[in-house]
This record gives structure tokens, C-alpha cells and sequence, in this order.
């Protein structure tokens, strides 16, 4: 039907199109491999009367992020190398002919004082 109300919503319809992108958020892991992410909104401008949201692209962006390396538990039954050095700060190097199960134990430890550390910095 070519009614006046038709026409005249066509005539004012307005398709949106992306806005700037937002700030990257900080990396997703405190060490190791991560990931930032980012969001952008269809407000530039938003759609109107029968005009379409953004059809292309996407909202959200991630990119990804690289932080220190993370320590490592054991490898093979041999404590990872950079988890020696924080077991040596934290005064808990095993002694030669520790059972695995105490090293574990150790580790689980000195790898929970460390997350909490590290959330807490």
C-alpha cells in the first residue's frame, strides 16, 4: 500500500553505523597468554524509524595479551624453573629425597600465596 504514513517512515528511516571503540580492558591473566577486550556500540548513528541496526562487524573486539611468564609446578617430577626461584624466597626448597607428595604440597602453598599476593598488588 503507498499510504502517506509508509512513505513518509521510509523516507525517514536512518541505518545505524558503529561508534569508536572503547578503551582495551587490562589482560585476563596476571601471567602467561590472555586476552584484552573491547566494545563499541550502533549509536553513530543509532538506527531510527525503519532503518536497520549494524549488520556488519562485531560489538566486542579481542586482542590477545601476553604477561610474565607463569611459574610452573613440576615437569616429570622436577620442579619447573621459574617456580624455584619463589619456593627459594619462600624458604620451602625441598631437600633432596623429598617425596613428591610434599613437594606438591609445598608448591600448592607457595602458589596460593602467590595468587593472593598477586591479586591483592
Amino acid at each position: 500500500e503507498n499510504s502517506p504514513y509508509y512513505a513518509d517512515l521510509a523516507a525517514k528511516a536512518v541505518n545505524g553505523a558503529w561508534g569508536s571503540w572503547g578503551s582495551l580492558s587490562g589482560c585476563s591473566t596476571s601471567c602467561g597468554r590472555g586476552s584484552r577486550r573491547r566494545t563499541r556500540q550502533c549509536n553513530n548513528p543509532p538506527p531510527s524509524g525503519a532503518g536497520v541496526s549494524c549488520k556488519t562487524g562485531s560489538s566486542i573486539e579481542y586482542r590477545a595479551c601476553t604477561n610474565r611468564p607463569c611459574p610452573m609446578l613440576m615437569e616429570n617430577g622436577v620442579i619447573g624453573q621459574h617456580l624455584v626461584p619463589v619456593l627459594q624466597h619462600a624458604g620451602e626448597v625441598p631437600k633432596h629425597g623429598t617425596d613428591h607428595v610434599t613437594v606438591q604440597y609445598q608448591i600448592m602453598v607457595v602458589m596460593t600465596a602467590w595468587v593472593l599476593t598477586e591479586k591483592l598488588s
